[in-house]
């Protein structure tokens, strides 16, 4: 009998399977630990960020961000004046909007310099056309609390058209400060100073980053137009105090804390997408705006890859740390 055929030899060939299937195993738990380690850590920190009293899914943040009763919601009012706005996008009329400061290209000269008859005629104007929907304006800045029709369970897909109505109504509440300053009408360019305060502040509550930075964007406007108005007009000491109280109450340590923690759930959801949802989301232009590609089925695979690597765990990890700390800059103890 030969060396190959003994019974030695046999065992030797019997047992290499095994080896293979203990490695096999040992990999896999080695494996299965790994993968399970960063997920534990994940919810950790999730966890952690949770017993700051922060959501950290859309849900929980859709929660956070407090619902208001019908009729007594700003939003109802401020959307009903958007729908009013006469933007002067007719071709003839964009001429016309091109010479006006602060909606068109017109640069507004210093707060010691008059506007010309000409330019305070065609802001007269703009503001006619728009009359309905300042009135609104005003009204709805009587109103203290907002939320706009915003689905935050929509994650990356989320629509915001309010935004961009907010600044239009911010530069129409502008101009009207504007010409009352250069009429001399301490009391209508006050009104349109302090109702553009209210206009940017009724996005405070909205957790999203985009949302913080539009409302500053709107506070300039008013800011700036009281300004030239305590340059162009003579004003009380009562009425500086209601202009004191505004920026006061306009300031807000936290509006950026809940952008920030509106971010931070965002972000979780994409980390948490499937890879077919991702790729997805990316086709559809929410994540990679631009991103073209002509195989986009080599995404999901990819993706797969990602997650089953461990380095989207490991980036999901270095996420929450990073905005972990943008929360505790904005709160310094």
């Amino acid at each position: 009998m030969t060396d190959q055929t003994s019974p030695l030899a046999l065992r030797r060939k019997r047992r290499w399977p095994r080896h293979v299937l203990i490695v096999f195993l040992i990999l896999a738990a080695l494996y299965a630990a790994y993968r399970y380690t960063l997920h534990c850590m994940v919810e950790a920190k999730l966890n952690e960020i949770r017993k700051q009293g922060y959501p950290v899914t859309l849900a929980e943040l859709d929660k956070w961000y407090p619902q208001v009763p019908a009729g007594q919601n700003a939003a109802e009012i401020y959307l009903l004046a958007f729908a009013k706005f006469s933007k002067w996008n007719t071709n003839s009329m964009i001429v016309k909007r091109d010479l006006l400061p602060v909606v068109g290209n017109a640069k507004l000269p210093p707060g010691s310099q008059a506007l010309s008859n000409e330019e305070q005629s065609l802001i007269a104007e703009y503001l006619t056309d728009n009359a309905e929907a300042v009135r609104l304006l005003h009204k709805a800045a009587s109103v203290r609390e907002c939320r706009y029709p915003v689905v935050l369970t929509d994650g990356v897909a989320i629509h915001l058209p309010h935004l961009m109505e907010l600044r239009q109504g911010a530069r129409l509440l502008s101009l009207e400060g504007i010409l009352g300053s250069e009429k001399g009408e301490a009391e209508a360019a006050s009104a349109a100073i302090l109702d553009g305060l209210s206009l940017a502040s009724s996005v405070k509550q909205e957790p999203l980053v985009i949302s913080e930075m539009v409302r500053e964007a709107c506070q300039y406007f008013a800011l700036t137009d009281l300004e030239r108005m305590l340059n162009r007009t003579t004003t009380t000491d009562k009425r500086l105090a209601q202009f004191a109280t505004a920026i006061f109450d306009a300031e807000s340590s936290q509006a950026m804390t809940r952008g920030l923690v509106g971010e931070i759930c965002l972000g979780n959801s994409v980390f948490t997408m499937s890879a077919r949802r991702f790729t997805q989301s990316v086709m559809d232009g929410w994540l990679w705006p631009g991103f073209k590609t002509k195989k986009p089925y080599v995404l999901v695979p990819a993706m797969a890859l990602y997650r089953a690597t461990g380095l989207m765990d490991m980036d999901h990890l270095s996420f929450l740390g990073i905005m972990e700390d943008y929360i505790d800059a904005e709160n310094p103890v």
